[in-house]
């Protein structure tokens, strides 16, 4: 019986859900991915159709507004602007006394939409706190009672009708404490997401700077429009103390008489005793308002005890932000300590020409603007090469943590180039910090046939080509399109390139430095064999057709193919039969190797030049079986240096 019982608890026990961050990474057996907001909230609603509802909360469901109600949540936000608009008037009443006939046409209407809130507050869902749903009309009630109850019916409470519309406007004013209703219901992170996911569709750092300029730009916002109404207060409470010592007492001067505010109309009034708050919070004190008589100075010393403190304490927080800020956009900084270095070392040349001044400006502006590693970058040179970070914060934290923030940093690149970091698996993050931005203009050099490869290009977007240099003409026989790695083949080969590679368009990607990826190939002791292994056959056909391509312009090749007529029956026979002649040649030993290996070549050659008029699926067959002819010889000339 006990057995049973307890199976039936663990059945009917619910499935234990943890929660996800937005941002958090997957780690499965495809890959690595970076959760998106949308795939977040799909969990988070499956998570919460899957929680078992407790009757006693939802014993009224049907008639309870939920809380994600599009309509009332558009009726709450209008509110929300509504109790900032009851309580700026009632202050401004208070203290400046006006009577207008709209004004009053319109508070009516304040009033009966807030008395619809106060009875919606009985019908709308809310969540108690450990998080569940309420719809009980009896918990919901006894809720609002602790709460608001008392003070939203004190603030609807219609004095005016009997005469006594001053008590009307305090009563109203407990409404202050409501005022961040508003706030509640924008979420900034939500809208930050939209608003950046429209411009933005990979996840990248400059999305996620932007993001977070918005976010600090609300705070800002927030912080501003704190010390605006917290100066309105104290004004209008200034003016309101101001007639009730004139009412109450027999002052021979006072502030509207000594600065003849009596005269002014209201909003003159309200704009010079703002002014005169603003400057004394701000321990300014011009001199053109202070305070005239005894009991003035006395709510003088108290606001200058009080306000200055609060001041400076909410002005810190503006500070603080807009330093954030300033650390997200910090380019320009940088680029005026470029400048000033840039003037240190030419003191005695004089400035330093255009030419030489204007394309460095710009590969620092390229990499201020695409860095991803900031301060946890390795700059180690290469003769004191090492893995540590001056960064105190990165340094500290576990190693796990690190290895999240890489992924989130470099995801699009460990997915693009995942052969690569595949065969470097072990040292990838440790790669990834010796990333560097590199951007090429149409028509420049990525990697020079006539030099050692000192950088390897990982080319995340635009078109290379690789060309032949012959005098002043350039004539490409090869072009790619995003997504490469330049460098590697030649570096590991410890060769020059055998042509020089040049960007088609504006080509972006990241550079990593030989000597960096050498150590980190000590250190982690990877085998690069595998990797050359793969990559070989690609830059062998690559050579081969380099050397079997003649340098004339691609109209001169396409009149030479015509003129030879390729396209003709007898030459597909005669091509056909080249090739298997040519494949049972590659597998049927021969004494005169050297000879037979040339044969080959020339053989693969001429294959290259016919393959590009031959129709696609035939194409495609021909360039495969062109690779393996390749692969072959290469076996076989291994075999006979054995």
């Amino acid at each position: 019986m006990g057995a049973r019982l307890g199976k039936l608890r663990s059945s009917t026990r619910p499935e234990k859900r943890t929660s996800i961050a937005k941002g958090s990474i997957i780690y499965s057996k495809i890959g690595v991915e970076i959760i998106s907001d949308a795939l977040i909230d799909e969990i988070a609603k499956a998570d919460e159709e899957t929680k078992e509802e407790n009757p006693i909360l939802t014993k009224d469901k049907k008639y309870i507004i939920p809380m994600d109600n599009p309509i009332k949540y558009g009726f709450d936000i209008a509110m929300g602007f509504f109790i900032i608009y009851s309580v700026m008037t009632s202050l401004f009443y208070l203290a400046f006394q006006t009577d207008q006939l709209l004004a009053k046409g319109f508070d009516m209407f304040i009033w009966v939409m807030f008395m619809a809130d106060f009875i919606l507050m009985f019908f709308t869902e809310i969540k108690d706190q450990r998080g569940r749903n309420i719809k009980n009309f009896k918990l919901i009630g006894i809720k609002y009672l602790r709460k608001w109850m008392i003070f939203d019916i004190l603030s609807l409470i219609p004095c005016s009708i009997f005469g006594n519309p001053n008590t009307e406007y305090f009563l109203r004013l407990f409404r202050v404490f409501k005022m961040g209703r508003l706030f509640r219901f924008i979420d900034i992170y939500k809208i930050a997401n939209k608003i950046i996911n429209y411009f933005y569709e990979q996840e990248t750092l400059e999305k996620v700077k932007k993001k977070m300029m918005i976010i600090y730009g609300w705070q800002m916002m927030l912080q501003v429009l704190k010390m605006l109404f917290a100066t309105y207060f104290l004004a209008c409470l200034w003016y309101y103390y101001i007639d009730l010592v004139i009412r109450r007492t027999n002052e021979p001067n006072d502030f509207k008489l000594n600065f003849n505010l009596e005269l002014d109309k209201p909003y003159k009034r309200f704009i010079k005793t703002w002014y005169y708050i603003f400057t004394t919070l701000v321990t300014v004190g011009y001199g053109d308002f202070y305070a005239t008589n005894t009991y003035e100075m006395g709510l003088a010393i108290l606001i200058l005890l009080a306000g200055p403190t609060w001041f400076a304490f909410t002005m810190g927080n503006a500070i603080q932000i807009i330093n954030e800020l300033a650390s997200l956009t910090s380019e320009s900084i940088t680029k005026n300590d470029f400048n000033i270095w840039i003037s240190n070392i030419t003191k005695d040349k004089g400035t330093i020409p255009k030419k030489i001044k204007l394309p460095m400006i710009d590969h620092f502006s390229y990499y201020w603007r695409r860095d991803r590693l900031g301060k946890i970058a390795n700059f180690s040179r290469e003769d004191n090469f090492s893995l540590d970070c001056t960064d105190p914060f990165f340094s500290e934290i576990p190693q796990k943590f690190k290895k999240e923030i890489f992924q989130y940093l470099f995801s699009d690149i460990y997915h693009n180039f995942k052969f690569f970091f595949k065969h470097f698996y072990k040292a990838r993050f440790e790669i990834t910090r010796l990333f560097q931005p590199r951007h090429f203009y149409e028509n420049k050099v990525i990697l020079d046939g006539d030099e050692k490869v000192k950088e390897i290009i990982f080319i995340a977007k635009g078109i290379i080509s690789a060309n032949f240099t012959n005098n002043s003409d350039v004539s490409p026989f090869w072009s790619h399109k995003d997504t490469f790695i330049l460098g590697d083949y030649f570096y590991f080969k410890n060769s020059k390139p055998f042509a020089s590679f040049i960007a088609v368009n504006h080509v972006h990607g990241f550079a990593i430095s030989t000597y960096g990826l050498s150590e980190l190939i000590k250190m982690y002791k990877i085998n690069v064999l595998q990797y050359m292994n793969y990559i070989e056959p690609f830059y062998q056909n690559l050579a081969l057709l380099s050397r079997g391509m003649s340098q004339e312009t691609e109209e001169d090749q396409k009149k030479t193919f015509d003129s030879k007529g390729l396209l003709s029956n007898s030459t597909k026979k005669l091509f056909s039969g080249l090739l298997r002649n040519s494949l049972l040649s590659s597998y049927i030993p021969s004494d005169d190797n050297d000879k037979n290996h040339r044969e080959f070549s020339d053989t693969i050659d001429r294959m290259s030049l016919c393959i590009d008029k031959i129709n696609c699926n035939r194409k495609a067959l021909l360039w495969e079986l062109k690779e393996k002819m390749a692969w072959n010889i290469k076996c076989r000339q291994e075999s006979t240096r054995n």
